[in-house]
């Protein structure tokens, strides 16, 4: 059995982007307690992408991830930095900016909502749940029409109730529908909500 031994610190910059890619804890102690600032950038890179070879098993790191950009002053930054199409690194990225939010409330919101600009279902929602989360009824409304404006133009687009379940986790079973009802959307299967609101004046 490989020997189990305690890392010392200061961490090198290899032991460091180590920690970066299998996601020890050490790189918080590393960038929190000993400095932050000769790893700038390869924070900024795992910040950016994804260096998780499955989210599933690896999970998103995002709460560990917000810490090490928070002490490596890189919050504007990863915020500016544009939100590509890729699949591996779209939800994660989304889930980032949720944990970043309190400091950056407003430009937070504004890069999700032009994540939503993407036409994958996948990725779009990823931006739209977040949305919800952070906005309650002004992020429902926004991606319902997001969702019924991608319906009605994209061939093969397809939605599911994931913006409702999300607000109801927030309010209360059915709240979502509820609203959604209160303004005029009566028939509620995905496609048909996501339609009519986003036919709304």
């Amino acid at each position: 059995m490989k020997e189990i031994v305690a890392p010392t610190y200061p961490l090198s910059r290899e032991a460091f982007c180590k920690a970066l890619r299998t996601g020890h804890g050490r790189a918080v102690v590393q960038a929190t307690q000993f400095g932050a600032e000769p790893f700038r950038n390869d924070i900024l890179v795992a910040a950016t992408t994804s260096l998780s070879f499955d989210d599933q098993i690896e999970g998103t790191r995002e709460r560990w991830l917000a810490e090490l950009v928070i002490a490596a002053d890189l919050v504007d930054a990863v915020i500016a930095t544009p939100i590509h199409d890729d699949l591996d690194a779209f939800r994660p990225r989304c889930l980032l900016l949720r944990e970043l939010a309190p400091r950056r409330p407003e430009l937070v919101r504004a890069a999700l909502r032009e994540a939503a600009g993407f036409d994958k279902s996948v990725v779009v929602e990823s931006a739209l749940i977040e949305l919800v989360d952070l906005e309650g009824v002004d992020g429902l409304i926004f991606g319902v029409r997001r969702l019924g404006e991608l319906l009605s133009t994209e061939n093969g687009f397809w939605c599911d109730d994931v913006l409702l379940d999300r607000y109801d986790e927030r309010h209360e079973q059915g709240a979502g529908r509820k609203f959604l009802a209160r303004i005029g959307v009566r028939h509620l299967s995905p496609p048909t909500w996501c339609h009519r609101t986003f036919s709304l004046d």
